[in-house]
């Protein structure tokens, strides 16, 4: 198999075969590709690592969420996300902030569902509704 990505990792084709050599030079500029043995059937969930000139599949990280997603909406409890990647962009019902220390947190004195989202490449979109009550 023939996988095309682009210079930060994230893969956007794949070509059933294993002969690059069939492709004229510069056929993928800008992007690169290259061979694998194996064949992956959901390659959303993995990046190319481009740091080695062997290029190696990845699996992407996951942000981790933690097991309780209820705040009480008295704007002191916290809903708290750490270990973010510094920067990244979090969006509360699609208004977006910028985090720069690589920890987020939420609290609000309005009961309600909040959507939490952060779709920061390589990690995987992370998804969470958090109520308030």
């Amino acid at each position: 198999m023939i996988i095309v990505a682009n210079s930060d990792g994230r893969i956007f084709n794949r070509i059933r075969g294993n002969n690059l050599d069939q492709f004229p030079t510069g056929f993928f500029e800008p992007n690169f590709a290259f061979e694998i043995e194996d064949t992956i059937d959901n390659l959303f969930e993995y990046y190319v690592d481009t740091v080695e000139e062997d290029f190696k599949l990845m699996l992407r990280p996951t942000i981790q969420c933690p097991p309780l997603t209820n705040v009480a909406a008295n704007d002191t409890d916290l809903f708290t996300i750490s270990n973010l990647p510094r920067p990244c962009i979090v969006s509360i019902d699609g208004i977006p902030y910028e985090i720069d220390d690589g920890k987020f947190e939420f609290t609000t004195s309005m009961p309600g569902v909040y959507v939490i989202e952060i779709d920061h490449f390589p990690y995987l979109p992370f998804r969470a509704e958090v109520t308030a009550t």
